[in-house]
């Protein structure tokens, strides 16, 4: 396939090399945006480069805490690419994750060790994130409140339900007064 073809997009015969190549221009793009806006302020970009590289992939703990961070994104994004697929708006997978979190910790914290334990974590955390994005489609069907709105919304509702079950409220935002002890020291919520 010549090069005059791919840039006028007519790649309709193989639609893997046309993604690959997007996946590969947005990556460049990314790289040398970073490297400009570095070069930019001064810093070296090769060093900042090897830097990162260093600290995400330098030793086995290192990967393992690159994964880790890395999850709850994966998950995310996967959530919302097939709700994408299936022609539906999704712009609540932060809210939907993190009462899946809950979720898990509600029934993992007492025996975790335990197989059927982290199964039913798992069957819970899945229903508590598929509630949560349920209320959307009610919200809609309901009150005709559009999508993006009541998504991003529940977002934010979800996260702070979850910061109240931790203990923690309303005061890690700053919307109570400096003043104001938070109860995390007597919350059974892993720090």
């Amino acid at each position: 396939m010549s090069a005059a073809l791919l840039a006028r997009g007519r790649t309709r015969d193989r639609p893997g090399l046309t993604a690959a190549l997007r996946l590969l221009g947005a990556l460049a793009g990314a790289l040398l945006a970073g490297g400009l806006l570095l070069a930019l302020f001064g810093h070296d970009p090769l060093a900042a480069g090897l830097t990162m590289a260093d600290g995400a992939f330098g030793s086995s703990y290192r990967i393992a805490i690159t994964l880790n961070r890395a999850a709850p994104y994966l998950l995310a994004a996967t959530g919302v690419a097939l709700c994408h697929h299936a022609g539906l708006l999704n712009l609540g997978a932060e809210g939907q994750i993190a009462l899946g979190g809950l979720a898990i910790a509600l029934v993992v914290l007492p025996d975790g060790r335990d197989w059927r334990y982290q199964l039913a974590a798992l069957a819970l955390a899945i229903a508590a994130g598929a509630a949560w994005s349920g209320l959307a489609g009610v919200l809609l069907a309901v009150r005709r409140v559009p999508v993006v709105l009541s998504t991003l919304l529940l977002n934010a509702v979800g996260l702070l339900l979850v910061g109240m079950c931790c203990g923690r409220g309303l005061a890690s935002r700053g919307a109570t007064p400096r003043n104001h002890r938070s109860s995390g020291a007597r919350s059974g919520c892993p720090r």
